[in-house]
């Protein structure tokens, strides 16, 4: 049998600010374009039906991890699975010194439980699962428990998918293949005019970030976060009209340095333009995939981040000539639509016997440059 099908499995996370509705939406550009043959949600209210489930190759999110590994575990060796992973269940110390913010975001959890109160369907598992690993991490002091348990489960996967450019040769000799992220482009719009000339950040503030912030003397930089609503939907309409209320916004240093933020994706599906922090000796595809001072502003140093804001804030023809060109590259290349397509391309490539084919990593296929320019 050729498969022209993939399946899907996935959950959606518990956190009101976890991108769970990109789940739904691949989900849907899935059926869309006739690639999904069967989808389940663990965080749903249906049982599995595992006799559809192995008819098709299975692409796994964040498949390593309970409670998804038991239904991997019983599909394992029954199927094809494919695995694609979040920034954070890779090896490094990106989780050493987030025990001051990891476990106290978790106790700080009254807005949660309402959050569970009103919807039923989110397990308590999913939860207890989620604050134990971290737990784990941080009392242990073991930073390299998510790759170590990705190492001894390796067996049951097949293929990988991951958003380290750096580290594709390393998936205990599995295929794997670069993904970045996508936005969901009928939520994120340009929606209203900008009423303030700051620069907007919208995230969590830790490690490296807390010394970037510090370095704000002249308070360029607001700090806003919507407040989390029980329907995702709903938070990402939230995050699209405060993103619209500011002409700029900045992305820092991510958990880890080797990894740009898919907060990018989203200032950019607003039409803003976007201060991005730029690792020193990595992030080679973001370079690629957009340019400096044509779709986004890029920067290494505080100091230049505030030159260049300044150099904008007397020059803003130019800064929206910026934002739209971002705008433009988002919406054309890195929709739920397309990377969709993507994914079921490739593991139907290996699905039906095909070898490792590194065109698929090619940086052109998300609208980038083969050739560096730096």
């Amino acid at each position: 049998m050729k498969y022209d099908k993939i399946n899907l499995l996935y959950r959606t996370p518990i956190s009101a600010f976890a991108p769970g509705i990109l789940y739904k939406d691949l989900e849907n550009n899935l059926r869309k374009n006739e690639l999904l043959h069967y989808a389940y949600d663990l965080s749903g209210k249906e049982p599995l039906n595992l006799k559809e489930f192995l008819k098709y190759p299975v692409l796994c999110i964040n498949g390593s991890w309970e409670p998804l590994f038991d239904i991997v575990k019983s599909i394992s060796g029954r199927q094809f699975v494919a695995e694609l992973n979040s920034e954070l269940l890779f090896k490094g110390d990106h989780y050493k010194g987030l025990k001051k913010f990891i476990i106290p975001k978790f106790f700080r959890i009254g807005k949660y439980f309402k959050i569970l109160k009103e919807e039923p369907r989110r397990r308590s598992k999913e939860f207890f699962e989620e604050f134990k690993m971290l737990f784990k991490i941080n009392i242990s002091k073991d930073y390299s428990y998510p790759y170590k348990v990705m190492e001894e489960r390796s067996k049951y996967f097949n293929l990988y998918f991951s958003a380290f450019e750096e580290e594709l040769n390393k998936y205990f000799g599995k295929a794997c293949y670069w993904y970045c992220p996508w936005v969901d482009t009928d939520l994120l719009n340009n929606i209203a005019f900008p009423l303030s000339n700051k620069i907007l950040f919208v995230g969590a503030i830790h490690r490296e970030r807390i010394n970037f912030f510090k370095q704000d003397k002249n308070k360029i930089i607001e700090i806003r976060n919507t407040a989390p609503k029980k329907d995702s939907i709903e938070n990402i309409k939230e995050l699209c009209k405060l993103i619209n209320n500011y002409k700029y916004t900045i992305c820092p240093i991510g958990v880890t340095d080797k990894y740009i933020p898919g907060k990018i994706y989203e200032y950019m599906a607003c039409k803003r333009l976007c201060f991005c922090y730029l690792p020193e000796g990595s992030a080679f595809r973001i370079q690629r995939l957009f340019e400096n001072g044509k779709e986004i502003v890029y920067f290494k140093t505080f100091p230049e981040l505030e030159e260049k804001y300044r150099y904008y804030l007397k020059n803003p023809k130019k800064a929206d000539l910026i934002a739209q060109a971002g705008y433009k590259k988002i919406r054309e290349y890195h929709n739920a639509d397309i990377r969709a397509k993507r994914f079921a391309e490739i593991i139907l490539h290996h699905a039906n016997g095909g070898r490792y084919d590194k065109s698929f990593n090619n940086i052109s296929l998300f609208g980038g440059k083969s050739i560096l320019k730096l």
